[in-house]
């Protein structure tokens, strides 16, 4: 169970998670410039979910969580909009618009509250941090990383630093302004998180 509050669990997490979306469906639409529809026809095996019903998925667990974990109500948003390339990063920027409007005081306190949902045909029953750790934060994580590795299949230049630094980078940077008159070490700094290191 998390320990800490749970805004500072979910609304951050969320945000960088949609950073990090926009972001690589920025690059995937500047490496498909020509034939953008690739993007959108993008799978992992045949027969499964496309890559923009991921993107719509993290956006909507995303809002979705705001209802579960605090009673928070949004507007539902059409799914069937988002047909180009732009529109879904439309969509990131348009969620993380939406998270922007929550403040702390929205969402703690409400750690035990009971959430009830259905999925998959099953209805589900926890607390609303239970459903934050357990459900949202995994299945967010889990759509978002097929989405980046739907884009590597593609051809995209993806590395790890692109998944890592809307999270870390200004911790990151903070530590090379502290080493910067060490160029030597601030040169082995910069190639260890190059976008070139593919994982």
């Amino acid at each position: 169970m998390a320990n800490i509050p749970l805004y500072n669990a979910s609304i951050p997490h969320f945000k960088t998670g949609l950073t990090v979306l926009s972001q690589i469906l920025t690059k995937a639409a500047l490496h498909f410039h020509d034939a953008p529809d690739e993007i959108l026809k993008a799978t992992l095996i045949e027969g499964m979910l496309p890559l923009p019903g991921h993107v719509l998925l993290v956006s909507n667990i995303a809002k979705k969580s705001l209802t579960r974990m605090a009673g928070i109500q949004v507007d539902v948003w059409p799914d069937d909009e988002e047909d180009t390339v732009e529109k879904l990063i439309a969509r990131c920027e348009r969620t993380i618009e939406l998270l922007d409007t929550v403040a702390p005081r929205d969402v703690d306190g409400h750690e035990g509250d009971k959430v009830e949902f259905r999925l998959g045909g099953y209805e589900l029953k926890m607390t609303a941090e239970e459903c934050l750790m357990k459900y949202a934060v995994p299945v967010f994580g889990f759509h978002l990383g097929l989405v980046y590795a739907m884009l590597r299949m593609k051809g995209v230049e993806l590395g790890f630093a692109d998944f890592l630094m809307p999270g870390v980078g200004p911790f990151w940077l903070r530590r090379l302004l502290v080493t910067a008159d060490r160029e030597d070490d601030r040169e082995v700094r910069l190639r260890g998180l190059s976008t070139s290191q593919k994982r």
